[in-house]
């Protein structure tokens, strides 16, 4: 059901509200009224933090000085960055001295200050399709709002299936010259620090340096390695994981789990101290990826390899 900016999906076990503004998630909860995300359907206007959700595009996260560079002499042969190799002395010469372009990207956090998860989740999405348990909604970025050279189109898929809501998003890329794409999913399920416990299957750890991006990771997770049934301390967390396979949040005061799963490999975990919800983020990169050896699960999309898809569902035991 659609009325005004609002989709309402449901089925025998679940309740989906989404805003059509951002595409953000107002409400995901079971027929009897028990929360699986943070519930703001009764909020006309919200911060990210107020709301249960969203779809993170062209890129998730922040990027340092807003902004990265691309080689002008890029080849692409596989959908991923190659650089031409130079076979002569003059090659060699001139590949060294390429042209860098600089790609900026838009500051879409909300006060204006950097780049945050792009543009997605601030713009209108148009509805498809919607039937009483599905829809999909798509959204196009033609004028460059997310950043230089950044016209795409986006289409994302809800689904209520049994005890599970199943989302995928894919994006597809209608610029003439290549850019750096990555997708994630921002999900703030409902959480209390006191009671509620959480299992995480990961390889590897970051912890938040400054400017909220991440630290180098490492296997030894410390008091952040959640590989068994734990409770997280209720202090502000902003920390990475890599080689994500999967998480569960154990409400206990409900006698329900959550279970989290998706396509991608990397995880945020965010919080904000006091806070009734726990962010777990899982992302097709990773923080700053744009910055790093090999681009850290960034794709470089073209003309010749335009698309980028990814998929996350949410269930209930």
């Amino acid at each position: 059901m659609t009325t005004a900016n609002t989709i309402h999906l449901c089925n025998d076990e679940l309740e989906l509200i989404v805003d059509l503004q951002g595409a953000r998630i107002k409400r995901l909860a079971t027929k009897d009224g028990l929360p699986i995300l943070q519930d703001c359907a009764n909020k006309s206007a919200y911060t990210p933090d107020e709301c249960g959700g969203f779809v993170l595009l062209p890129m998730g996260n922040r990027v340092a000085h807003n902004c990265y560079e691309l080689p002008e002499t890029v080849a692409v042969a596989t959908g991923a960055e190659t650089e031409t190799e130079p076979e002569t002395e003059a090659a060699v010469d001139a590949a060294a001295t390429a042209t860098v372009r600089t790609v900026m990207l838009t500051k879409t956090a909300p006060d204006g200050s950097e780049y945050l998860h792009g543009t997605g989740w601030t713009s209108l999405w148009t509805v498809e399709s919607c039937a009483r348990d599905s829809a999909v909604l798509t959204f196009a970025n033609h004028h460059e709002e997310a950043g230089v050279g950044y016209n795409f189109a986006a289409k994302l898929q809800l689904s209520l299936q049994g005890r599970a809501l199943y989302v995928e998003l894919q994006v597809q890329h209608l610029a003439a010259e290549p850019r750096l794409y990555g997708v994630g999913f921002h999900p703030y399920f409902a959480f209390d620090a006191a009671a509620d416990e959480l299992l995480l299957s990961t390889t590897a750890y970051a912890p938040e340096k400054e400017h909220h991006l991440s630290d180098t990771y490492r296997e030894n997770m410390g008091n952040w390695d959640f590989g068994h049934w734990r409770k997280v301390p209720d202090v502000f967390v902003n920390h990475a994981y890599q080689g994500f396979q999967g998480a569960k949040l154990k409400r206990a005061q409900h006698g329900a789990t959550v279970e989290l799963s998706s396509s991608c490999d990397y995880l945020m975990m965010y919080r904000q101290q006091g806070s009734g919800f726990i962010a777990l983020e899982p992302q097709s990169h990773a923080v700053d990826a744009a910055h790093s050896v090999g681009r850290a699960g960034l794709k470089l999309l073209t003309q010749e390899f335009p698309e980028l898809r990814s998929w996350w569902q949410i269930k209930l035991h």
